[in-house]
């Protein structure tokens, strides 16, 4: 089994789990998580997969620099993000802690869980996966995994997390 739609998922699981929100979440709310946590994920899967992979393997070569480049397309931005993995989590980031700080104990999950979700028996399929999207941009990415997680029915069952059906808009 493809190991993309636990990695998928648990890049919308990035604060600890706890009592879920029983809605949904927009296609607009999950791709900015997504769009959000894909910098440090690519970061942490190419750290896992490094190791068992050869040198000339994409996560190996390409891994930085597409994670630097969807950081400076926006991913990584924690203002939208941050208050949909809140409603997640059923709990509120601290006033005392400003963005920046929240954002980086967020990314610091995100790392641990991503890599973590990733088994080493896979790394060669992750690296050609991610070679062939990483010429899209982020916004498509995101995008892109957000209609798998809706493909995949049994997501919502393994995180709890569910997004709302696609819209048909435009659909003949």
């Amino acid at each position: 089994m493809s190991p993309f739609p636990t990695l998928i998922a648990l890049l919308l699981v990035a604060a600890p789990a706890t009592a879920r929100s029983a809605d949904c979440l927009t296609e607009a709310e999950a791709r900015s998580v997504v769009a959000y946590a894909l910098p440090a994920a690519i970061g942490a899967v190419a750290a896992r997969c490094r190791p068992a992979l050869p040198a000339s393997a994409w996560l190996n070569r390409g891994a930085a620099s597409l994670a630097a480049r969807y950081r400076r397309e926006g991913g990584g931005n924690a203002a939208a993000a941050l208050p949909v993995l809140e409603r997640l989590s059923g709990q509120q980031i601290p006033d005392f802690l400003d963005s920046d700080t929240a954002s980086s104990v967020v990314e610091g999950l995100i790392v641990e869980r991503a890599g973590a979700a990733v088994a080493t028996r896979d790394c060669a399929t992750v690296s050609r996966i991610a070679e062939q999207i990483s010429p899209l941009p982020l916004g498509n990415v995101a995008s892109l995994l957000v209609a798998l997680i809706q493909l995949d029915r049994g997501t919502t069952s393994r995180t709890g997390i569910q997004i709302c059906p696609a819209t048909t808009a435009g659909v003949r």
